[in-house]
């Protein structure tokens, strides 16, 4: 007859046997109180942070309603490559075409819109021939506008009451594709032109064909500079290896916002680039133009400057509030 064999249970188990039982007592464990919140400093019951706030909108909403507040600022400071840009643009004559592409939506207008109003305004003194593309819908909408502006400045004027199409513009409009759009214009830049934004062939018109026939736009190499507005990194880089590169003896100008600068800088540094950015670019562009308003861009630089100082003086009074702060309630809350 066999023994019934005898378990003797470890330390371990053990261990594991009270804790079970422990549980079993006691399902949920006791509610630990809650400590009282430390004492505030009055800096900080009044919240210093949207203290810095309100005077900031208020310096802001003080420089709009009193305008010599900003008066001391109103020096437009130089901007990289706004110099060479206006040199470059300077140079050129009713018988230079340019490529313009809106490649920005209407959210970046604050900044867009003014370096697009500045360039232009300079095309247009010099009556350079223009041609208007765009990849990106909203873009598409936006050189509707400038086209508009073209008109209203005696581009394709009237004769007898019918427009002179492509005399002095043409308008593309939307080419969608993105990059392989940009490719198309790069590999048969007069294919593209055979169809405009309303499907007419613009080959006929002034711009595109000289008076004996003969083409006068076939390829990039005929353009006198591309000229991208762009709000993101990835239009300066499609624009830079589709077209750029397919024609490096052609100047190559972004109008950008200033973020996008510093991400896109190692394109901006190869030569025959140009470029402008932010609010500060068109400024110190406009500032170098004879038909800008220089009394508009006194006003517009020194509110931009007035605003920057204002907040680098706010950030300044915050830091050394809130270390004061800090180091009351640390040896408030030691004693």
């Amino acid at each position: 007859m066999l023994l019934r064999p005898s378990y003797s249970p470890s330390e371990a188990q053990l261990e594991a046997q009270t804790l079970l039982s422990s549980i079993v007592r006691n399902p949920y464990p006791q509610p630990t109180p809650i400590p009282a919140p430390p004492l505030r400093s009055a800096w900080h019951r009044l919240h210093l942070d949207r203290l810095l706030y309100v005077l900031l909108a208020l310096l802001g909403m003080l420089a709009l309603l009193v305008p010599t507040l900003s008066a001391p600022f109103s020096a437009v400071p130089p901007a990289a490559g706004a110099s060479e840009l206006s040199t470059l643009i300077n140079g050129l004559d009713a018988d230079d075409i340019v490529l313009m592409a809106y490649e920005w939506d209407a959210q970046r207008s604050s900044e867009m819109r003014m370096l697009e109003q500045a360039v232009l305004a300079d095309l247009i003194e010099h009556n350079v021939k223009l041609v208007l593309v765009s990849t990106d819908p909203q873009g598409t909408m936006l050189s509707f506008d400038a086209a508009d502006r073209l008109q209203a400045s005696g581009y394709n004027p009237e004769v007898n009451g019918v427009r002179l199409g492509g005399r002095d513009y043409i308008l593309l409009g939307y080419r969608p594709g993105g990059e392989l759009a940009l490719r198309g214009l790069a590999q048969d830049l007069r294919g593209a032109l055979a169809s405009d934004f309303e499907g007419r062939d613009a080959t006929v018109g002034a711009l595109a064909t000289n008076i004996d026939g003969t083409p006068r736009l076939r390829t990039l190499e005929d353009l006198a500079l591309v000229l991208v507005l762009g709000d993101q990194p990835g239009d300066v880089q499609a624009w830079m290896e589709q077209i750029h590169n397919a024609a490096r003896a052609v100047p190559i100008a972004f109008l950008m916002p200033a973020e996008v600068e510093p991400i896109v800088a190692p394109y901006l540094r190869l030569p025959n680039v140009y470029h402008i950015g932010g609010l500060r670019g068109a400024n110190a562009y406009a500032a170098l133009s004879p038909v800008a308003d220089q009394a508009r861009v006194a006003a517009s630089s020194s509110a931009l400057s007035f605003s920057i100082v204002s907040f680098l003086a706010l950030l300044l009074i915050g830091i050394i509030v809130g270390e004061i702060v800090s180091r009351r309630d640390a040896k408030r809350g030691a004693a």
